[in-house]
């Protein structure tokens, strides 16, 4: 699995490095997009963002734990700073040959898999019958 990340906080919040964090290792990425609403009751939620982000490195590095779940329940049963954050965590699986997530918030991910063409994946060639509920409520110039 090839992977990268850059974190790049908004200007206001960049002398802190921004509210997010993430962690990369070679099977796996996680990122926590910290909850800035916090800052209204005088909590830097930043501090819990990263402190999760730790948390989540230490376990998988340490192979304890192998769900992306239960990463993330084990890292945030740890944490100790006041705070909340959107959480994705993908970890590959060399032996099933799987990519295992898990998703919480408003967060997501976009997988991109070479050699694939839109007649080879079922999911985008019923793309249409997915949608068909949406598109006859929404008017077709709202996508144009």
């Amino acid at each position: 699995m090839k992977s990268g990340a850059v974190i790049i906080p908004h200007p206001e919040k960049a002398y802190k490095g921004g509210e997010d964090a993430l962690a990369v290792h070679e099977r796996m990425i996680t990122v926590a997009d910290g909850v800035g609403g916090w800052a209204n009751e005088g909590v830097d939620v930043a501090k819990y963002s990263k402190q999760l982000m730790r948390f989540i490195s230490e376990g998988y590095s340490k192979m304890l734990i192998e769900s992306p779940k239960s990463v993330l329940t084990n890292a945030w049963r740890r944490t100790t700073e006041t705070g909340s954050s959107t959480a994705v965590i993908a970890i590959l699986d060399p032996q099933a040959k799987v990519l295992k997530t898990t998703n919480l918030g408003d967060s997501g991910y976009l997988l991109l898999r070479p050699h694939l063409s839109s007649d080879d994946s079922e999911s985008k060639s019923n793309l249409w019958y997915n949608m068909t509920k949406l598109l006859s409520e929404l008017s077709l110039t709202q996508f144009v």
